[in-house]
């Protein structure tokens, strides 16, 4: 570690601390706050300065926000103490000191692992490959017109049934019971399988060194198409982070992309953003009765520009789950061996959601809610800091090789990128609400698809001679 990076972990640690004890009135002990400013801090600095892989940089900058800077910004509203003021649902939080240290000290071990296993994996990834500018014979403008009807279609095939069956949209209970694996494909295809094929098109227009204008464009329509379908807020912003991650890491070898074409890149999502969420927060308006009673039934650029900060922190999952679980007096290893295998079903509230945050939801008769604790609450069901610690780097480690097995594998890094973001979302975001095995199902399929297209491209290319180093 560099001692600039040293420099600005102590600095920043130091700063913190200070901060939020002489100015803010951390109600915890001083060495609490100073052991989850440093874990944090440290954390922040080294995903983005030394990460592994994109997920890993995402999921860094995740935690942060989720823990560090939710905290920060309630101690700066003097909201810290009052339980209302707490976007998700925090169970049996009595907001004492010993409560504070407790939390603070979980958070800060699981930052650490995180941490940990990052720095232990940066220095195994091994240097890979991406060709720029190659004659790829057989991606002709007819194939890559081919490529976007099928992703198109499959598109509106998947927007089409969802309107008319209502299948899949967020807080509602599924009115069509398909048969298993159907039902789960469906939500599949949504969440990540139809960006996939966006992915490995989009990566063949790099390839080529052809402008990525119309298919950029392409990829926002699909993903705004998918988020107002299932009536999602997030959708787009989840889909669009990891490639634009990776263009930004990657500019430099991509002679198409000067700063100001990736610039207006970053401007189209961010227009596309603010679409889907005032047409998704109309549509959940239209269809849930608390977002009508708290909007009136009609959503305003006010409410739209309200939304926007509330979701940019208080939406991530992170210290609530670690307050609720913290507090809860059931913890041990026979109720984190539950958690791990229960499973979400439309008429079953899971433990979490239930019970251990208290959020109330009990009435599975129309509508399906689920509230989520996140990879360090979920480990600490255990009561145990090593458990949470272990099975926190195992999950951070399995985030990293995945991306690296598919970058390696297909040598596409942006199909790579999106894999890895979704795994840093099934693991370590949504972790909790549906077990441990069904998200790890769901990611494993992920990976064996996205393998397989990757290998069906990459053995009709060239192939690649020029290196482009470490992922720095």
């Amino acid at each position: 570690m560099s001692s600039k990076i040293f420099f600005s972990i102590f600095a920043t640690t130091l700063a913190a601390t200070l901060f939020a004890n002489v100015w803010l009135a951390w109600p915890g002990s001083a060495l609490s706050y100073l052991l989850f400013s440093f874990a944090f801090s440290a954390l922040l600095i080294i995903g983005i300065t030394r990460r592994p892989s994109v997920g890993y940089l995402l999921l860094s900058v995740v935690l942060w926000i989720g823990f560090w800077l939710k905290l920060t910004l309630h101690m700066i509203y003097g909201t810290i103490n009052e339980a209302s003021k707490w976007v998700e649902p925090i169970g049996h939080f009595d907001f004492s000191i010993a409560a504070w240290d407790d939390v603070a000290l979980v958070s800060s071990v699981g930052a650490l692992a995180v941490l940990c296993a990052g720095l232990f994996w940066r220095r195994r990834i091994d240097n890979y490959s991406w060709q720029i500018g190659e004659n790829i014979v057989w991606y002709t403008p007819g194939m890559r017109i081919l490529g976007w009807v099928i992703v198109l279609a499959a598109t509106a095939l998947v927007v089409v049934l969802n309107e008319v069956f209502h299948i899949f949209h967020a807080g509602l209970r599924p009115a069509l019971d398909m048969p298993w694996p159907l039902q789960g494909l469906f939500a599949w295809s949504v969440s990540v399988g139809i960006v996939l094929g966006a992915m490995i098109l989009i990566h063949l227009d790099i390839r080529a060194n052809r402008p990525l204008w119309l298919s950029i464009a392409l990829f926002i329509a699909v993903s705004s198409a998918l988020s107002i379908t299932i009536f999602s807020r997030g959708t787009l912003v989840l889909h669009s982070l990891p490639f634009l991650v990776a263009l930004i890491l990657f500019r430099g070898h991509i002679p198409w992309l000067n700063r100001r074409r990736l610039m207006a890149i970053m401007a189209m999502f961010v227009c596309g953003t603010l679409l889907i969420v005032s047409v998704s927060e109309q549509r959940r308006a239209n269809q849930l009765p608390q977002y009508a009673e708290e909007s009136g039934g009609k959503i305003t650029a006010t409410d739209v520009a309200s939304l926007l900060r509330r979701l940019s922190v208080h939406r991530w999952t992170g210290l609530e789950g670690v307050m609720a679980v913290s507090a809860y007096p059931g913890k041990g290893k026979d109720l984190m061996i539950f958690a791990a295998k229960e499973r979400r079903g439309k008429d079953h509230v899971d433990l979490y959601t239930g019970d251990v945050s208290q959020s109330g939801f009990q009435d599975t008769s129309k509508y399906h809610y689920a509230t989520f604790p996140g990879v360090f609450a979920f480990f600490y069901y255990s009561g145990s800091l090593l458990i949470m610690f272990v099975g926190t780097v195992i999950l951070t480690t399995v985030v990293i090789a995945v991306e690296h097995a598919i970058r390696q594998v297909t040598q596409n890094p942006i199909l790579a990128a999106q894999v890895g973001s979704y795994a840093v979302m099934v693991l370590a975001v949504q972790l909790g609400a549906g077990g441990l095995i069904q998200p790890a199902s769901v990611l494993a399929f992920t990976v064996a698809v996205a393998l397989t297209l990757g290998l069906l491209v990459r053995h009709r290319m060239p192939p690649l001679r020029v290196s482009l180093g470490p992922l720095r």
